[in-house]
């Protein structure tokens, strides 16, 4: 018998009892206090936080007991941890090494390269289980094994234990890397030390110049507090910004970046807080340094000196490839570096900026002494806790092609003009390839000066032959009158200082810088 087909009101009203029921209103998501008070923790500066930490302290609302408990009190002493007797025994005894203490012996160990464990562990009886202690590999550098081969670098991971790895250090052992990028590659992928590494120094081109190398990396950069990265191509800085991205915790970085405009990277390096720990978050950098080849469109000193608008945590500073001119600007924010390394300025006359090639050839125009002053006044106005200054100038490079033709060696700024320069902080100052004379720090202010290094140069006539076979040089090394004039240079400095000054005149390279 055939099924009975449903009328329309029948269809109709099994379709209404179908229906669903409706949606309950969504309640309105409010943010919770936690997520505010984390808000408020990455939008608000240290300082801001201190005050409300003692405040909330003093009002009662929180008591110190409760700071305690949550890791912000007074540090607790360290514990003993040192053993009484040695673990590392094998076949035989110990012989003088029972004595030692294990915490001791790992101590002693860990000053020495892996090349000096291997040997150890493979000449020492008693120590020869030393090659399978994880203690005694805290840290690694690759480079300090001669003969390493490519499959000698694929099984050095099966070979020694890095779950504790604290520093690493991946280069070759030669100058020129013998490793492919595959293998350093392969090599980290067998890494166990994700969760201790601490330092990671990538000494070898092949990692700045490849994506993958880079990429390689970003599993190990969750808990790093100093990367150093070489040979940075300008293809390979997108995988660079992602291994920084990956290193929330760093304080210390070192990249030799020769393709890359430095004030570019600064600025998105300076962006990457944000996206790790939510808006309005400051990097944590205490350290950003770069000495490797520099060329192109230089970047003024005063953008340098105040990337503490960036950076407020920075406390040291290395860079190349600068320039400074005399053209009048606003005073940077006042920053909190010690530690002052600009190498390779440039001293434009006027207004202008000078672009750094790497061809050879006569600067322009000879570089300016107000330009040179004017940086000193920078430097004094925008570091108030300096401590260590360097400053050293663009040489210039002309081959003997060119001298044959008439170019000769422009004449060196003269330090002058900084009478009234206070530096209440510095101890160290080294300043190389200027010239200088009894007025050049007449006036200067150092209290608490320890060391003056001053590097000469016989660069002193247009019209010399060679910059290093100056027939009139400054003055002479030997004789007195060179005593009296290189004394007569310092004496305002000394006379400044709270203690004794050490002043070293280091003499000029025997042989012509290359062109940088």
């Amino acid at each position: 018998m055939p099924p009975k087909r449903k009328t329309a009101g029948a269809a109709k009203t099994a379709g209404a009892a179908k229906k669903r029921a409706p949606k309950k209103a969504k309640k309105d998501a409010s943010p919770s206090d936690a997520s505010l008070a984390q808000k408020a923790v990455v939008r608000a500066d240290r300082l801001a936080l201190e005050r409300a930490l003692v405040r909330l302290v003093e009002d009662g609302a929180v008591r110190y007991e409760q700071l305690e408990a949550l890791g912000l009190g007074q540090a607790p002493a360290p514990t003993a941890s040192v053993v009484e007797t040695a673990a590392l025994t094998s076949t035989g005894g110990m012989g003088a090494w029972e004595r030692l203490d294990v915490e001791l012996l790992m101590q002693v160990v860990d000053c020495c390269g892996a090349g000096a464990k291997f040997a150890m562990s493979e000449v020492c009886k008693g120590l020869c289980a030393l090659r399978r202690e994880p203690r005694a590999w805290r840290s690694l550098d690759v480079g300090t094994l001669a003969g390493l081969t490519a499959a000698g670098l694929q099984r050095l991971p099966k070979s020694v234990p890095t779950t504790r790895i604290e520093d690493l250090t991946l280069r070759s052992e030669s100058y020129k890397d013998k490793f492919a990028a595959r293998d350093w590659v392969n090599f980290l992928k067998q890494l166990d030390c994700a969760e201790s590494l601490r330092k990671l120094q990538l000494d070898s081109k092949k990692f700045g110049a490849g994506a993958q190398t880079l990429k390689a990396c970003e599993p190990f950069a969750s808990k790093l507090v100093s990367l150093r990265v070489k040979g940075v191509k300008q293809g390979s800085m997108d995988a660079l910004m992602k291994l920084l991205r990956a290193a929330p915790s760093l304080t210390g970085l070192d990249v030799e970046a020769s393709e890359t405009p430095w004030r570019y990277f600064l600025e998105r390096l300076a962006q990457l807080p944000a996206l790790q720990r939510g808006p309005g978050a400051k990097s944590l950098l205490k350290r950003i340094a770069n000495d490797g080849f520099v060329y192109g469109a230089a970047l003024h000193t005063r953008f340098a000196l105040g990337v503490s608008g960036l950076f407020p945590e920075l406390r040291e500073l290395q860079l190349k490839g600068l320039c400074a001119n005399c053209q009048a600007a606003p005073a940077a924010p006042l920053s909190m570096i010690r530690v002052l390394r600009l190498k390779e300025v440039i001293f434009a006359p006027g207004s202008t900026m000078a672009p750094r090639t790497f061809l050879s050839g006569q600067q322009p125009e000879p570089q300016s002494d107000d330009a040179l002053a004017s940086y000193v006044f920078d430097v004094e106005r925008s570091c108030p806790k300096l401590e260590v200054w360097e400053t050293s100038r663009e040489r210039e490079y002309i081959s003997g092609k060119e001298q044959s033709g008439g170019m000769r060696y422009q004449p060196m700024p003269l330090l002058r003009n900084v009478a009234g320069a206070c530096f209440s902080n510095l101890r160290s100052v080294t300043f190389e390839d200027f010239r200088f004379d009894a007025e050049s720090f007449a006036g200067v202010e150092c209290p608490k000066l320890k060391e003056v290094q001053l590097y000469l140069t016989n660069h002193t006539h247009e019209n010399q032959r060679s910059r290093w076979q100056d027939k009139r040089p400054i003055f002479s090394y030997a004789t007195a009158e060179g005593a009296a004039k290189r004394a007569a240079v310092t004496k305002p400095l000394e006379d400044s200082a709270e203690g004794a000054v050490k002043c070293s005149w280091l003499k000029p390279e025997k042989k012509p810088a290359t062109p940088t």
